[in-house]
């Protein structure tokens, strides 16, 4: 048997083929090949930063997020949505609402968003 090898990486599936070859001139050999495809296990964990953040009423807010755990061998998308607790992003208004997609890569394992207070 061919053993695959586990690793903490996250990434896409990866293949590999199993070909079939003889010297013998007296032997077809159909289908010759196979292919196998290794389906990732792996997970990573994305935290925000911190979970609490002090701001005045003319800043605004920068909140990072960071992969915590594993290592990125493609793309992740993750969405930072803000929601309303005593402050409201509707009139009248203490922030600005925000929704943004953030993409980590192999290369880049924290992002950040700035939130304005109005």
């Amino acid at each position: 048997p061919v053993k695959i090898m586990d690793d903490d990486i996250l990434e896409n599936p990866e293949t590999f083929s199993a070909v079939l070859t003889t010297a013998d001139t007296d032997v077809f050999l159909q289908p010759d090949m196979a292919t196998v495809s290794i389906i990732d296990n792996d997970n990573i964990g994305i935290t925000i930063e911190n979970e609490t953040y002090v701001v005045n009423e003319t800043d605004s807010v920068q909140v990072c997020v960071r992969v915590i755990d594993g290592t990125l061998e493609r793309n992740v998308t993750v969405t930072i949505t803000t929601m309303d607790g005593s402050a409201t992003s509707v009139d009248p208004k203490d922030y600005t609402s925000a929704e943004t997609d953030l993409t980590f890569t192999p290369d880049n394992s924290r992002l950040c968003v700035n939130i304005p207070i109005t």
